[in-house]
Order: C-alpha cells, then sequence, then structure tokens
C-alpha cells in the first residue's frame, strides 16, 4: 500500500472512530459500557492489519512520540500542547479497548463505578482530540497491537522485577505465601525499597515507608477489596506499575516511538524497568527521549499559553524549532542518552521555554 493511500486511510479511520464514539457515548454516560467497549474493540480489530502496517512504516520511521500510561489526555486543559513540542508524528494510546479486559474481571464494586466514569471521560477527551487537533494527533490503541512474538520475553519481565524487590522469595505465588502483613512484607523486601518504590503521584519519600504505603492505601482505597491483606494491596500498588512499564516498552521497542509519561510513578517504573533493557540497541535513546519528555510536561507553564490555538502554538514552536534547539542545547552541555539525569537536562528545557514564551509574545 503506497504511503499517501495508507496515511488517507488512517485519517479516514480517525473520522470513523469520532462518529462512533458520539454514536456510543450516550450509552456509555449510563454506564451501559461493557457492549459499547466491544464495539470499539471490534472497529480497532477489524482494521488492525492496516493500523499495524501505519505503525509499522510511518510511525516508526518518523519520530514519534506515544501519549501514554494515563487514563485520559484531558485536551479542555491544553494537555496536548506540550506533548507536540517533540517530534514529527503524535500518538495517543487509546486505553478504551484494554478497559473491556479489566472491566470483565470481579473487581470492588466502587473501583468498578470510577473506571465506568473514567470510560465516559476518555470517550469524551477522544472525541474533542479527534475534532480539534487536524490528525496532529492520533488516536490509536498502541499497546492493544503490540502482541510481537519477538517481544512477548518482555512480558515474562514483570513478574521477575516484582520479585527482584524482595530477599528469600522466589516467585509471585512464593510471595502470597509468605506474605499477608505489613511485618511479613518488611522481613522480605529489600533494604533499599524506600528509595526505588513510589506509590502515588503524591508520595513524599521523606516520610517512613510505612507511612508511605497506608497514605497511598487510603488514597486509593476504591481499588482494593473489602478485607484485602496488606500484601495485597502492595502487589496491586506496584506491580500494576510494573506490568503497565513492560507494556508501554513493549510497544515502544515494536514500533520506535517515545513514551510521553505525564505521570510521576509511571516514568519512574518505566524508566527502573528499562534500566535493565540497555542491551537493546533502541532502549538508550528510548530513556533519554522519554526523561526529556517528562520533564518538559513538568516545566511547561500552561498559563503563558493558555489564550493561544493549538495551531499559534505548535506553528510557534516550530518557527522556533523549539526541539532543535533543545537538542542543540543539551549536546552543547555534553549531555546525552549515555550521560544524562533530569538536574542536567533540566537547565536547556527551561531555557528553550524561555525563547519560545518570547516568540509568542512578541507576535
Amino acid at each position: 500500500m503506497r504511503y499517501d493511500v495508507l496515511k488517507n486511510y488512517i485519517f479516514n479511520l480517525q473520522k470513523q472512530y469520532k462518529e462512533l464514539l458520539i454514536k456510543l457515548l450516550p450509552n456509555l454516560r449510563l454506564q451501559n459500557a461493557y457492549s459499547s467497549l466491544d464495539e470499539i474493540n471490534i472497529f480497532w480489530y477489524s482494521n488492525m492489519d492496516a493500523v499495524k502496517m501505519y505503525l509499522h512504516y510511518v510511525i516508526s520511521n518518523n519520530d514519534s512520540y506515544v501519549f501514554t500510561a494515563s487514563t485520559f489526555m484531558d485536551i479542555g486543559d491544553n494537555e496536548h500542547y506540550p506533548f507536540l513540542l517533540l517530534g514529527k508524528m503524535h500518538i495517543l494510546d487509546d486505553p478504551l479497548s484494554k478497559y473491556s479486559v479489566v472491566l470483565a474481571k470481579e473487581v470492588p464494586g466502587n473501583f468498578n463505578n470510577r473506571l465506568k466514569e473514567q470510560i465516559v471521560l476518555i470517550a469524551t477527551d477522544n472525541i474533542r482530540i479527534l475534532e480539534e487537533c487536524d490528525n496532529k494527533i492520533l488516536v490509536l490503541p498502541l499497546r492493544l497491537l503490540s502482541q510481537s512474538n519477538e517481544h512477548m520475553p518482555l512480558y515474562l519481565e514483570g513478574e521477575k522485577a516484582f520479585i527482584s524487590l524482595f530477599k528469600g522469595i522466589k516467585d509471585i505465588k512464593d510471595y502470597f505465601l509468605k506474605c499477608n502483613t505489613w511485618n511479613d512484607i518488611l522481613k522480605y523486601v529489600r533494604d533499599d525499597i524506600g528509595n526505588i518504590i513510589i506509590f502515588t503521584e503524591n508520595d513524599d519519600i521523606t516520610k517512613p515507608f510505612v507511612q508511605r504505603f497506608q497514605n497511598a492505601v487510603h488514597e486509593l482505597e476504591y481499588m482494593f477489596e473489602e478485607n484485602s491483606t496488606d500484601a495485597h494491596k502492595f502487589f496491586i500498588l506496584v506491580y500494576g506499575y510494573i506490568q503497565q512499564s513492560v507494556d508501554v516498552l513493549m510497544s515502544c521497542v515494536e514500533y520506535n516511538c517515545i513514551p510521553y509519561l505525564r505521570n510521576m510513578v509511571s516514568f519512574n517504573y518505566f524508566m527502573l524497568l528499562s534500566d535493565s533493557f540497555k542491551e537493546l540497541p533502541i532502549i538508550p535513546d528510548v530513556r533519554y527521549k522519554c526523561c526529556i519528555a517528562h520533564l518538559i510536561y513538568r516545566l511547561y507553564n500552561k498559563e503563558k499559553f493558555e489564550c493561544l490555538s493549538v495551531n499559534t502554538f505548535y506553528q510557534a514552536a516550530l518557527k522556533l524549532n523549539f526541539q532543535g534547539m533543545l537538542f542543540d542545547s543539551l549536546a552543547q552541555a555534553k549531555v546525552s542518552a549515555e550521560n544524562f539525569s533530569p538536574n542536567k537536562i533540566a537547565p536547556s528545557i527551561e531555557m528553550c521555554f524561555e525563547k519560545l514564551y518570547d516568540t509568542i509574545s512578541s507576535r
């Protein structure tokens, strides 16, 4: 299939998906999510071959970034602006297909209700992205489609990563045999665990580890079944993010793209997990650019751009060559994929933001 034919097919698919979501939204608002999510799954699976071809031959060769490991983007708060500052191609990793799998499982009632509320927010946000972003951001189920047998062994690393947090535990079954209470966890957990684990976005690592765990359990109470043990709660809090990171890593390796990870916890676990795969040629560059993208989100001052249209913002960044200027600045500071840290990257990002503010304010 020729490139222009494939591109037009995908753009048309975006229109079809928008129309499907608009049709399904009333049902989703009534919390009749199961049948609607099935329709979404059928839509993507029926177009899987073309979408995979586009991901392999276009996305993987065009400096692409994927907004992933988040429930929704929040276009109403202009969260798409900093995402557009890096890369030539931009994908929103649509989670709606995977939500059908989650809802099919037995989950606590409160969690089930929260999920259904999130599904409505995601669908509404997706519709706005498809309507307002003029194909600058494509909505595709990236992680749903990253199922290459070549990279399936990465999935086994999730359990290994979780078990690596302990001493004297050989697998997850052994973890649940030996751990029930918080004291059981402390008996086996590594001494440096407090420096490795982040439970929530608001986690304060200066506080005692047990207090941080209790705060997280209180904040995310809806995720747990009644009478869950501390061991089960710890597993839910930690293993979920580890497996999410495996998912993200696998899709980024398969489609040669960079994850834009807004959430601090997701970013932390992705960087920890990907550190074990530096022998893969793509990983050092993915880690470096992922860190840059995360810091762009952290350092971005949305108030300075709130009156701009997305097209005005996008064109200003292109005119300034924001990405080129940023990587030139990092190179001059001798920061690279082999030698980087957030503290080394931040000054170059802040300098480029000042240039962008000046460019826009002088219009």
